[in-house]
């Protein structure tokens, strides 16, 4: 008997956080726990004010009884609802403990709608604080049925605890994917391939610039959630740039993050990826497990406007924002020279006064520290 017991909790704790990550498990729960506890129905309000989120899964009834009618206007009427603020979380209260049932059938809520909802008595299990955030299981029985006793409710009141986990799982599932779902709103308007990895290298998130480069293959593609680069070379270098921005993300290195070419076939000039690490903060933004952000420069497409922004932050003169711009391409010296009609010396001059301004030394940390103020913001639509 014990060992039945214990296997039923286990089953239904298991049950509870498959439904925490699947929502649209609730309702197949709710008819087991209904079945288990021989109520007449079962209600899980899952109400979320940080997300705007209302929710309500039922059993035994119609479920727009609940997401219109009750929510709407008969709660505000609702006698019962009232007792039930001072409800404690965690653990089942009965309604025919706090109130005279003959007198909630007396009331207008029982006659235009408890009676339909076959709401004779209830317990309530509440998961969050009434006041704050209402989220909770309530059973129901008919008269026909009987109150509802404790003995009837052993099963699940033996893992409340889990419910009340699995509730607050599953708002921090449906907060984290919110997130995801905005960062990438926000990617995929950058004209520059984004991707977000793990330390391993694993693509989490990428935008649908990314994912076109993947698609065609040519220096890029994935194995499984794998980013590879098409040559072994590269391959290795990619891996060891994502490495080192990985351990800076934990703080185990103190890497700014670094360029590394991509080769292409057909002869086309190589893709620029910069590989650099994603910094912890409280107000996390990227998926929880990202901790490296790669974004990939295709040479022949339009560049990023990014002079604007490289005067703006460091005060760069137009002349040697657009020098910084053209090294970021992926110009030397020499064409820099050659496309802006000066001398190499003169094209040095302004790269040193880049360099103080910046606070750099060399050319590669120029460029580095311009794409990591510039690159991000390279929008559909730039000039």
């Amino acid at each position: 008997m014990g060992n039945t017991q214990e296997g039923n909790e286990l089953d239904l704790i298991a049950a509870l956080y498959d439904a925490a990550a699947e929502p649209q498990l609730w309702p197949s729960l709710l008819d087991r726990i209904v079945a288990m506890t021989s109520s007449s129905t079962a209600i899980l309000s899952l109400s979320d004010p940080q997300a705007d989120v209302y929710e309500v899964e039922v059993s035994g009834l119609d479920p727009d009884l609940m997401r219109r009618d009750y929510a709407e206007y008969y709660a505000a009427i609702d006698p019962a609802l009232p007792v039930m603020t001072l409800a404690r979380v965690g653990t089942f209260n009965y309604l025919h403990d706090k109130v005279d049932l003959a007198e909630i059938e007396r009331s207008e809520f029982y006659q235009d709608f408890g009676r339909h909802v076959h709401r004779h008595d209830s317990a309530i299990l509440l998961t969050d604080d009434f006041q704050t955030n209402f989220s909770g299981l309530c059973l129901t029985r008919t008269r026909q049925a009987g109150m509802l006793q404790p003995e009837d409710l052993a099963l699940v009141e033996s893992v409340a605890d889990h419910f009340c986990r699995a509730v607050r799982l599953g708002a921090q599932i449906r907060h984290a994917q919110q997130r995801s779902e905005s960062l990438l709103a926000v990617l995929d308007g950058f004209t520059t391939a984004v991707f977000l990895l793990d330390k391993e290298g694993q693509i989490i998130d990428h935008n649908r610039r990314a994912e076109s480069l993947l698609r065609e293959g040519s220096a890029l593609r994935r194995s499984g959630r794998k980013l590879l680069a098409a040559s072994h070379p590269a391959q290795a270098l990619l891996d060891r740039a994502v490495r080192e921005s990985a351990e800076t993300s934990e703080g185990r290195r103190g890497s700014a993050g670094s360029w590394v070419g991509i080769p292409r076939g057909n002869h086309a000039p190589p893709f620029a990826a910069f590989v650099g690490p994603i910094r912890s903060s409280g107000a996390r933004v990227a998926p929880l497990h990202a901790r490296v952000i790669v974004y990939v420069n295709v040479p022949e497409e339009r560049p990023p406007c990014w002079e604007s922004v490289a005067q703006a932050t460091w005060g760069l003169t137009p002349t040697e924002a657009r020098i910084s711009a053209l090294l970021a391409q992926g110009l030397d010296v020499n064409a820099i020279a050659e496309r802006l009609l000066v001398l190499p010396d003169t094209v040095r001059t302004h790269l040193k006064r880049c360099f103080s301004k910046v606070d750099v030394n060399q050319q590669s940390q120029l460029v580095a520290a311009l794409w990591r103020t510039a690159g991000p913001l390279v929008l559909e639509g730039a000039d």
